[in-house]
């Protein structure tokens, strides 16, 4: 799953690391707390918060809601290593996915796509980019 909206996750991101940085500064002992360990203390919180807060995102997240996926621009680096396909969002909004070569090309072959989307209190939608699920096709292996 991707960030639709980055600016309000990383506006947010910086907020809740703040708030955790804080908390280990002021939770640290006075003896500990130097200055050449505080660029340490300030990457190990940066790397602690971003799980942390990627999963407060998820864990408070709505339901997923699908659609059709209108794909808007399609777009692959010189290097062909990365892949990227521009959609429209339910609400008229364009967002930029990276998704595998094996999509992409299914995609420009004309396979349709299907959008995931989560929404959340803050407004971060978060996104994904699947092949439909055809429920016809699936067997039930209950009984035996």
């Amino acid at each position: 799953m991707q960030i639709a909206d980055t600016g309000k996750f990383v506006l947010l991101f910086i907020v809740f690391a703040s708030i955790v940085l804080a908390v280990f500064y002021i939770r640290t002992p006075r003896h500990m707390r130097k200055n050449d360990d505080f660029f340490i203390m300030l990457l190990s919180v940066a790397a602690l918060s971003f799980s942390m807060f990627y999963g407060i995102i998820l864990l408070i997240s709505s339901p997923a809601e699908h659609y059709p996926a209108v794909v808007v621009e399609r777009s692959e680096s010189d290097s062909d290593e990365e892949h990227t396909l521009t959609i429209l969002l339910d609400d008229g909004t364009e967002a930029e996915l990276n998704v595998s070569e094996q999509a992409y090309y299914l995609e420009k072959t004309g396979t349709k796509f299907v959008v995931c989307q989560k929404n959340n209190v803050f407004g971060i939608r978060i996104v994904r980019l699947h092949l439909p699920e055809n429920n016809s096709s699936q067997t039930d292996n209950t009984s035996t």
